[in-house]
């Protein structure tokens, strides 16, 4: 049996991250009878998802550090590695990867497989030099979510391309819910216009959907905008919903643990990020049938085919955002149509039963190559 350990900072304390949910969700499809699961949090977890890794039989290992700079909990670690003689080592974002590659020096037996989730570098020269000297020349391979990720991980950081494989991301299928119940239980009176945007943290611009609300209901009055997303709420958010009167059209519902049901009510669902990787957000979005609108950033335009599966915009822009959200507003054949496409496409490329059966493919490759050498 193949000893695999999962390597992830923490689950967070409710439903999780995209990163968290698609690590959780991989190593808990796993077949038990070739993989003697286990995952490590180094940092406190709780919530939904972090139940989910105890229902799901997978054996969970905790080093509950408090900070960056509490490593002798690392130790521990080190020793777990060696008990238990495991054979891969799988990180998480750059946190995990950075120790997972550190680990590497001191336990020799296992391989190390090191998962960008979205390409790290973003101006930070820390990392780009992290990535390139250290992660890259220990990691065995470096898994890239996107063609984009895996060409900055080539050009800019210049890592061996060699070592790259590209696992795009894949969500589990979800049965779709009654919209009538779910508006009802939301307080939407019927018909009333619903936009839909997963994340809250700055780079995903949640302030440039909430402007681009505001220029819709020169159209849309009653349109509505619900924010799904458990992080802090960037600073001056409120303000800006008050200052543009949006206090009764914009909801910001938290961290939530039934998103497929609240998309399925959805109308129109937005993601006007900076910057992505493969967003699970906009994965979400195809597999419930949503028509979307999303900025035309990282791996984004390979997801959607602009006009097929849904409307892509440029970054920072929140007239072009408010125009393509408006005219799918009043249109709901074209609605119908981008939802559907999406929905095909969600489930032919972007499955989990896909991302699992890539991520065995690869561990069976590094585990033959090193009985062969």
């Amino acid at each position: 049996m193949v000893k695999l350990l999962y390597l992830l900072d923490t689950t967070g304390t409710g439903a999780g991250g995209g990163a968290e949910r698609l690590a959780v969700n991989v190593l808990g499809s796993l077949d038990e009878s070739v993989y003697d699961r286990h995952i490590c949090f180094t940092r406190p977890s709780r919530g939904a998802l972090y139940d989910q890794v105890r229902r799901s039989g997978v054996k969970v290992f905790h080093l509950d550090r408090r900070s960056r700079y509490d490593v002798l909990p690392w130790l521990r670690l080190v020793r777990f590695i060696r008990r238990e003689g495991i054979d891969i080592i799988h990180s998480h974002k750059h946190g995990s990867n950075f120790w997972g590659a550190v680990l590497s020096f001191f336990v020799r037996r296992p391989v190390l497989v090191a998962h960008e989730h979205s390409w790290s570098y973003s101006g930070n020269r820390v990392r780009l030099l992290t990535d390139r000297f250290l992660i890259g020349r220990r990691a065995a391979r470096m898994i890239a979510v996107s063609d984009a990720d895996r060409e900055a991980m080539v050009e800019v950081e210049r890592i061996d391309p060699g070592k790259i494989v590209l696992i795009p991301n894949g969500i589990p299928d979800e049965s779709p819910e009654d919209v009538d119940r779910v508006r009802g239980e939301l307080g939407l009176p019927a018909g009333t216009p619903l936009v839909t945007c997963i994340g809250v943290r700055a780079v995903k611009r949640l302030d440039l959907v909430v402007r681009a609300l505001a220029l819709v209901r020169e159209e849309q009055p009653e349109a509505r905008l619900v924010a799904i997303g458990g992080h802090r709420v960037p600073d001056g958010l409120r303000e800006l919903v008050a200052e543009l009167g949006l206090e009764e059209r914009v909801h910001l519902v938290g961290e939530r643990h039934d998103i497929a049901r609240l998309l399925a009510a959805t109308d129109v669902a937005v993601l006007a990020s900076d910057r992505e990787g493969m967003p699970l957000s906009i994965l979400e979005y195809m597999a419930a049938g949503c028509a979307i609108v999303a900025t035309r950033v990282g791996g984004i335009p390979a997801m959607l085919r602009d006009g097929v599966d849904g409307v892509l915009v440029a970054p920072g822009d929140e007239h072009e955002l408010a125009n393509a959200v408006a005219s799918l507003l009043r249109d709901p054949q074209r609605r119908r149509e981008l939802g559907a496409s999406a929905r095909r496409r969600q489930s032919e490329l972007y499955s989990l039963a896909a991302v699992v059966r890539r991520t065995d493919d690869l561990y069976r490759e590094l585990l033959e190559g090193r009985r062969a050498s």
